[in-house]
């Protein structure tokens, strides 16, 4: 979680947008048939592979269909989730930072629950830092998830901004740098929405949600931070593509 520049975009995912447009114009209408990848790479000058990429992330959203010897229709004008990122790489995961904002009511040190104690490798009762809030895209105003995190002391940790409202977010992103993150394990389940959590969301207490749990290691493989988030039905989506990995 850093501030640096952002990378450019990927050139299957602008020629996704490039299409999307298309079809939220209604060029390409609903039940239509969608042009071939043959097509899309004569038009948009593209290699078959940017092509089917390009499609993969179309038929991901939701939004065609794609049948041998039927070919690939259109489906839906819009994403039927609000959001949904790609997130398989640390690299992914710096670019959703980027994308949305956090905005933190709660600064704190405190103890962790006891399971997140666990992950921390941290003893019972031990205090840690804990920050609390909610996380919305840039270009909106409404919120995806709440977000808490507890992080791990550490002798070179900001402490006294990490526990300053107006500096803690700063601060965090200072202490789970990607760029010195060894790796990030993530767990996805399915959960209830807690009676504070769906107030500050606007959903029903014990809505379900997706939770996403994420524990970030740092060079030495120590556990410096827990973050968790919860998602309510229908407002956020995460994808991720599955490969077969080759022989050396």
């Amino acid at each position: 979680m850093t501030r640096s520049p952002a990378r450019s975009t990927p050139r299957y995912q602008t020629l996704a947008d490039a299409l999307l447009a298309k079809i939220q114009s209604g060029e390409y209408a609903i039940g239509g048939q969608f042009p071939t990848e043959f097509d899309i790479c004569a038009q948009y000058s593209v290699s078959r592979h940017t092509a089917r990429a390009a499609l993969a992330r179309l038929h991901a959203l939701g939004l065609i269909t794609r049948r041998p010897g039927a070919g690939t229709r259109v489906t839906a004008p819009n994403p039927p989730m609000r959001y949904q990122r790609e997130i398989d790489t640390l690299d992914d995961l710096l670019q959703y930072g980027r994308a949305h904002r956090l905005a933190l009511s709660v600064c704190e040190r405190t103890a962790p629950p006891r399971e997140i104690a666990v992950l921390l490798d941290m003893r019972a009762g031990a205090e840690g830092y804990r920050l609390f809030g909610l996380r919305s895209h840039c270009d909106s105003d409404e919120p995806i998830c709440t977000t808490e995190v507890f992080l791990r002391p550490t002798r070179s940790m900001p402490r006294a901004d990490l526990v300053n409202v107006d500096t803690a977010v700063h601060a965090l992103f200072k202490v789970l740098d990607l760029r010195r993150i060894h790796h990030v394990d993530q767990t996805f389940d399915a959960v209830e929405l807690p009676t504070l959590h769906a107030r500050l969301l606007g959903e029903e207490p014990a809505a379900p949600a997706l939770r996403v749990l994420r524990v970030y290691f740092s060079g030495d493989r120590t556990a410096v931070g827990c973050a968790t988030s919860l998602h309510p039905a229908g407002r956020f989506a995460y994808s991720m593509r599955l490969t077969r990995r080759t022989a050396p």
